[in-house]
């Protein structure tokens, strides 16, 4: 059977783009809620007008959040006026191609809704939402720690029975109790009270571990994992914008936008080993920065960003070296005896 010429849908991979957006009210008095689904329609070009930012880092909890900062053209008044007394609401954000990768980018909570207009035609909805914002700030735990509790026991008491739960995702979970102080314990009794992100990001960072929240909860990660849980392969003519760029870490590069990547436990990976590299200016005694010569990174940070009526359609990976599936960062490669444990924690901590 012949295609149909007709068909909105491309059927050519990362060139027809594909969005959706769906936004839940908090529940009203009576305990309903509202739900609001804006989509692409597959014509080009699209009637209406959706740019997109998010911020996926996997950074310490208490020093930044997955954000994103979603606008939104032109919406009818009765829709314009649901979004901006929505503060609150809860929203999805999927996102990719037509052929090809789509799925959710983004799920969290609208800290802000704005209004304006930008000109005497367009009106403008921009959402600014964040995710584990009750979790990580608007939170405390008051509870006894018992003598000969261990770490971990402490941790998950305290995500339970804090204000606002915690979860804690499974592979995080694996994680902390595989680190060499989970089975620390209490020499005796002692009251917690505070802050639990405290806390947990002082035992991750005591382990050499990074800890942040989330759209699956509490995430406690090393980059000297050696399951990666997946690896995804880039190439110039398939996916790669422009040329990486090297950092003291790793790299950083753009592709179209690719909603399979993920900020998780353990680290996912991505092969470019096909790609030119633009390599970082070294300037000795410090650090010299390494990459993998078998072009394998882990990612630690994701950047999705789009126009569904521009040019922007990417996502920007911040990427870590991997030597045998482990973060370069944490190795010392002056070691002559091979790559032995840099004991230096990493962010200064």
């Amino acid at each position: 059977m012949s295609a149909n010429p007709y068909n909105p849908i491309s059927q050519i991979p990362n060139m027809g783009r594909q969005w959706s957006l769906v936004v839940t009210s908090p529940p009203d008095d009576t305990g309903n809620s509202t739900q609001a689904t804006l989509a692409s329609t597959g014509f080009i070009p699209e009637p209406m007008r959706l740019l997109f930012e998010v911020n996926l880092p996997g950074y310490s909890s208490h020093a930044t959040f997955w954000t994103a900062k979603i606008e939104i053209y032109n919406l009818g008044v009765d829709q314009a006026q649901q979004f901006i007394t929505g503060q609150g609401s809860t929203v999805v954000l999927s996102a990719g191609f037509q052929t090809g990768s789509f799925g959710i980018i983004f799920a969290g909570e609208v800290y802000q809704a704005l209004y304006e207009r930008p000109d005497v035609i367009d009106s403008k909805v921009t959402l600014m939402c964040y995710t584990g914002i009750k979790e990580t700030i608007a939170n405390f735990a008051q509870f006894r720690g018992n003598a000969n509790m261990t770490q971990m026991a402490l941790i998950s008491k305290m995500c339970a029975g804090a204000q606002n739960p915690i979860a804690i995702n499974s592979g995080s979970t694996d994680t902390l109790n595989s680190m060499p102080t989970a089975q620390s314990q209490l020499p005796r009794a002692r009251p917690f009270f505070g802050d639990p992100h405290k806390y947990i990001d002082a035992v991750a960072a005591a382990n050499n571990l990074q800890s942040w929240y989330g759209s699956d909860g509490l995430s406690v990660s090393t980059m000297s994992d050696a399951d990666a849980v997946s690896t995804i392969t880039y190439t110039s003519t398939t996916g790669i914008y422009g040329v990486p760029q090297q950092t003291q870490d790793g790299v950083n590069f753009i592709v179209a936008l690719d909603p399979r990547l993920r900020v998780s436990v353990p680290p996912m990976q991505v092969n470019i080993a096909s790609s030119i590299i633009r390599q970082f200016e070294f300037t000795p005694p410090g650090y010299r920065p390494i990459l993998d010569p078998n072009g394998l990174y882990l990612v630690n940070g994701l950047q999705h960003r789009g126009d569904s009526r521009g040019n922007q359609w990417e996502t920007e990976i911040i990427a870590f070296t991997s030597i045998g599936g482990r973060a370069a960062y944490v190795y010392d490669a002056t070691s002559p005896s091979g790559p032995e444990l840099d004991r230096r924690a990493p962010y200064g901590n």
